[in-house]
């Protein structure tokens, strides 16, 4: 690499170490004082990693950068995301119920909450998609600017919800949810490297946790206020899962996720690639 290319590598860590480490710290604050890390502004959704990361690299793109970004996304195929989306939870669903783990749920706020969050979806969608847009953003300069390997890319989403993992009042470290964001990262790091394409990225991170959710039902507060109604504190779920079983649901779902990626990536590797610039050329 260029001296002039080590000195933008240089510049675009210290950013990215800069946002990982306030990011943190005002996540380890609010979790230690017992207030929450996302707030809901008319309705929009802004979660602390999610929607913070982009404003430490705001002033380094252009307008034209992020144009070209909406313009000319990496991949086109709208149907390896909907195949992603559907074809990993009929599986795990199949499993489940093979072995009898599963049954039809009948949970409190079936119509107000349940049915009701199918008919809002596309509502509860754009409400989450400024903050996932940002996200993406933020991932995908780094990924075009500084040529990020893919383990890279999947350190840096985990790391901005380290906060997330340490135990406030709690009586151990939950492994699960440290399972299921390196899972999510590792999607994500994927979905950046090879397969960017903004709207389908913000549709699919959005719709694969929301499904997951709205099937198997959640008692985290933040996420049933993120993905559905602001009003409530949990939803049991379509579907009534073994106790034991119920916290491995979302790391089971996206493993699966992760290996139909890698079994579509290394049977038709993308070629279409797109060089996105931070000045816009």
């Amino acid at each position: 690499m260029s001296p002039a290319g080590n000195k933008i590598l240089k510049k675009n860590i210290a950013f990215y170490f800069t946002a990982v480490i306030i990011i943190n710290a005002i996540g380890i604050s609010l979790n230690y004082v017992g207030l929450d890390t996302y707030l809901i502004f008319i309705g929009f959704r802004f979660q602390l990693s999610i929607f913070l990361p982009a404003f430490f690299i705001s002033g380094i793109f252009s307008k034209n950068y992020v144009l070209n970004i909406f313009r000319n996304p990496k991949y086109k195929k709208g149907s390896f995301f909907i195949y992603l989306l559907i074809i990993p939870l009929i599986i795990l669903l199949a499993i489940l119920f093979l072995l009898r783990k599963i049954k039809p749920g009948d949970p409190d706020y079936f119509y107000e909450l349940g049915i009701s969050s199918i008919i809002d979806y596309p509502v509860y969608l754009i409400w989450n998609s400024v903050q996932l847009i940002l996200f993406f953003l933020y991932l995908i300069y780094f990924e075009s600017k500084a040529k990020l390997s893919l383990l890279i890319i999947i350190s840096i989403f985990i790391l901005l919800f380290v906060y997330a993992l340490i135990p406030f009042n709690k009586e151990s470290f939950n492994y699960i949810n440290m399972i299921s964001i390196i899972f999510m990262g590792s999607v994500t790091g994927i979905m950046i490297k090879y397969f960017q394409n903004v709207y389908w990225l913000v549709i699919f991170s959005f719709s694969i946790l929301w499904l997951d959710f709205l099937l198997f039902g959640s008692n985290s507060e933040m996420a049933v206020n993120l993905l559905f109604a602001s009003q409530y504190s949990s939803w049991e779920g379509f579907f009534s899962v073994e106790k034991d079983l119920k916290a491995f649901i979302l790391p089971a779902h996206l493993f699966l996720v992760n290996i139909f990626i890698l079994i579509n990536f290394f049977k038709n590797k993308p070629t279409n690639k797109i060089s996105y610039n931070a000045s816009g050329n």
